[in-house]
């Protein structure tokens, strides 16, 4: 389980280190579309990199318990408090995210 856990914020880290990198490059979204001021970016994804791996690795994790029952067939061993406790823990680093994003200006989809 701790190997799954570090694997999980290991592919956060890299996907959130690359996430700035890659929007602003498409077509679609520009870093205007998200924060004018890029000092501010800057310091947002500086402030919530931590919170934003947790939360990757947090949704990983429930991802593997929802995957291996639906794989297994076995809905009668799914642990119903284990899934309820990640996914208050999720909306509440959404939410940090979201206090986050709104003090630097920038909107979060």
């Amino acid at each position: 389980m701790k190997k799954n856990l570090i694997v999980g914020i290991a592919i956060a880290l890299g996907t959130f280190s690359m996430g700035p990198v890659s929007a602003p490059a498409s077509d679609s979204v520009t870093r205007a579309d998200i924060c004018e001021d890029k000092q501010a970016f800057q310091q947002f994804v500086q402030e919530t990199a931590p919170v934003y791996a947790t939360l990757k690795a947090k949704e990983i994790e429930l991802n593997e318990l929802y995957a291996y029952h639906d794989f297994e067939g076995m809905h009668e061993g799914i642990d119903v408090a284990k899934i309820i406790r990640l996914e208050a823990e999720i909306g509440s680093l959404k939410d940090k995210l979201a206090v986050s994003a709104k003090k630097y200006g920038i909107v979060l989809n």
